[in-house]
């Protein structure tokens, strides 16, 4: 079938589910097996609030990397110039600090959630993000500030192709198009949030500067310390407006973890790294709050087929990924020797013969989390995602990730920096006018919402891309501030969708094994597309903004001509 052709799915990799009415949906076609049965047995339980838990917890988390991405672009315009004695050059060097750690983050943390599982990874990445946080409120030197920027950007490139991995293994396939750009409107979220505590927190204690042109920074810097800018007065005491702003912003990440953590694991996850009763048990706890009583009375699977190397025996003494959920009066504990009294096939496939029963170790296989601590494991899988089945639409999608990145961060980031260079007024209360631009992004995330069903992923990225390029060449020719707002705006609800339709695809397009792999590397890829942006506008904005500009919409149509080779996929799709 074609959808089991693009994921690399081989018969030799096939995990058998038949529910438990006796109805066997398994094709004449046997690579498309797993994904089919898994699917139906998500469709049995269905789609409620077992889902909408999940879609909360993951989207505090989306909203609170959003948070933190944002804040240092409000913070390094602020009194923190003078605390921590910032130029030009280290500005750059904290916003590239943050990218740096977002492309370390997703290639290392992509490739433990495949081997460890999804929760306990997610909660790891998300703990980071939030004591980074912390660490740099507290800051005492650019070289602190620095650090904890880089390691705070290792847990947000972490954190965001886990989450999105996680909650599309809970979801009936119906229901996965609509559901992941829900989630990703929470970036959206994030962004509203930090652009209104910025507005709450730093815009009311900022004075007015004087053009450092001919005059010290020192001097402006102890006027500043006289007139008390940037100090919040708070509960009898008086704070650094910027170190309160950066608190504050850490307190998502927080709320994330204590979200997440009565959450289950993965069932796709746990189903395929060899623990299938763990994963009934999960369909069982989303049947439960769904109010789907046929879904928990009855055995959801009926047999099971485990792939090579990830079996696990009753006597193994690793510790099972779904000790760490909460799934009600079921034991997630379970071992699968146990479980195979309830399935009916008991048997391994590997390389196309059958042997041994469930939970029986495989020869020169042995068990995943030892697999997962062999030093070669990550460059296993580099090859694996560069490797045909996989190659094309991995190439294709790190090309999207880097020009996509490229144009959005690099124009974004540069755009007051072009209206300067350009003399257009931009006296505007620039907390305000991100505020609007943050409010902007709904009018995308809802096309969307409903464009990835209808006209497909592909065509909804496509569009949204196609029309970012086309109207960054309008901004040449804009000369007031208002058009400055009114163009951001536009800019930012089209690229949201992009932004948006590109998260479902990479979901839909790669299998359970390599799922957080593939989306941590090509988003590593997209932050080094962000730090060549920052050189290539740095190196332009003032002697010739209108190339940066130019380049801008070039590569933002360039991956549009990309995403048209993509396959396309709709309402329906089948996950591997």
């Amino acid at each position: 079938m074609a959808n089991a052709d693009r994921n690399g799915a081989t018969a030799t990799e096939t995990t058998r589910l038949l529910l438990s009415d006796g109805d066997d949906l398994a094709s004449s076609d046997p690579e498309s097996t797993t994904a089919l049965e898994f699917d139906a047995a998500l469709d049995k339980v269905g789609f409620g609030w077992g889902q909408y838990f999940v879609l909360l917890a993951a989207g505090i988390a989306n909203a609170s990397d959003s948070v933190e991405v944002a804040a240092v672009s409000f913070v390094i315009t602020t009194t923190m110039e003078c605390d921590l004695e910032l130029d030009g050059g280290r500005k750059g060097w904290i916003i590239s600090a943050t990218f740096i750690g977002m492309m370390l983050g997703g290639w290392i943390w992509g490739h433990l959630s495949d081997k460890y599982g999804r929760k306990r990874t997610l909660l790891c990445a998300l703990s980071l993000n939030a004591s980074a946080g912390l660490g740099c409120a507290l800051a005492a030197t650019f070289y602190e500030f620095v650090l904890y920027r880089t390691i705070c950007g290792i847990g947000i490139g972490g954190s965001i192709p886990i989450l999105f991995s996680y909650y599309s293994e809970m979801l009936p396939s119906y229901a996965r198009g609509k559901s992941i750009t829900i989630l990703a409107a929470f970036w959206m979220v994030g962004a509203i949030i930090v652009a209104a505590l910025a507005f709450a927190i730093i815009s009311p204690t900022e004075c007015a500067r004087e053009s450092s042109d001919g005059r010290p920074q020192v001097e402006i810097c102890a006027d500043q310390a006289t007139e008390e800018c940037g100090i919040t007065k708070l509960f009898g005491g008086e704070f650094d407006s910027w170190r309160l702003f950066t608190f504050c912003t850490s307190i998502p990440a927080i709320l994330a973890v204590l979200s997440i953590l009565p959450l289950p694991e993965s069932p796709r996850w746990l189903l395929v790294n060899g623990y299938p009763t763990a994963a009934e048990d999960v369909l069982r706890w989303l049947g439960r709050w769904n109010g789907n009583a046929s879904a928990v009375e009855s055995d959801l699977f009926s047999g099971v087929t485990l792939s090579p190397g990830t079996n696990r025996s009753a006597g193994d003494s690793t510790t099972d990924p779904s000790d760490t959920t909460s799934i009600g009066s079921q034991s997630s504990r379970r071992s699968v020797e146990s479980a195979s009294q309830i399935y009916r096939s008991g048997s391994i496939k590997s390389d196309g013969q059958q042997g041994g029963k469930v939970g029986a170790p495989v020869q020169g296989k042995g068990n995943p989390s030892q697999a997962a601590s062999s030093p070669s494991s990550l460059k296993a899988t580099l090859i694996s995602l560069f490797s045909p089945p996989f190659r094309t639409n991995m190439v294709l999608l790190c090309c999207v990730w880097f020009f996509l990145s490229f144009g959005f961060y690099g124009f974004t980031l540069w755009l007051p920096q072009y209206f300067k260079s350009g003399g257009i007024d931009d006296d505007a209360d620039i907390y305000l006018v991100s505020l609007y631009v943050a409010l902007s992004n709904l009018p995308g995330n809802a096309f969307a919402y409903f464009m990835v069903d209808s006209i497909g992923r592909k065509w909804t990225l496509v569009i949204s891309l196609v029309l970012s390029g086309s109207s960054v060449f309008s901004v040449l020719f804009i000369t007031s501030t208002s058009g400055v707002t009114a163009f951001s705006c536009v800019f930012a609800a089209v690229s949201v969708a992009a932004w948006n339709a590109l998260d479902v695809i990479v979901v839909e397009l790669f299998p359970t094994q390599n799922r957080s792999s593939a989306f941590g590397i090509q988003a590593g890829l997209g932050r080094l597309g962000s730090i060549f942006s920052s050189v290539v506008f740095g190196q332009f904005a003032d002697s010739q903004p209108a190339v940066p500009m130019t380049v801008t919409g070039i590569v933002l149509l360039l991956s549009a001509v990309c995403c048209i080779l993509l396959p396309n996929s709709g309402r329906g799709t089948v996950m591997h």
